[in-house]
């Protein structure tokens, strides 16, 4: 699938820079930007769910301890 995305010409020429650097086209190296951003969100997300869940139970036993 095709995107097309506008950047500044300083985050533009940090682009470049990196994909020289890398030995990777410019279209290569966003897609590899944006898949390493999508996967550090969904474990951000995953890992806020799981604290959904387990944060009132470990909240409780230490209140418990305390009262104890």
């Amino acid at each position: 699938m095709r995107i097309q995305v506008n950047l500044g010409d300083p985050l533009l020429q940090k682009v470049d820079k990196l994909s020289e650097m890398c030995g990777v086209s410019r279209s290569a190296l966003c897609s590899m930007l944006i898949s390493q951003g999508v996967l550090a969100y969904d474990k951000s997300f995953e890992v806020m769910d799981s604290l959904k869940e387990s944060l009132p139970e470990q909240i409780g036993k230490v209140v418990s301890k305390k009262s104890s």
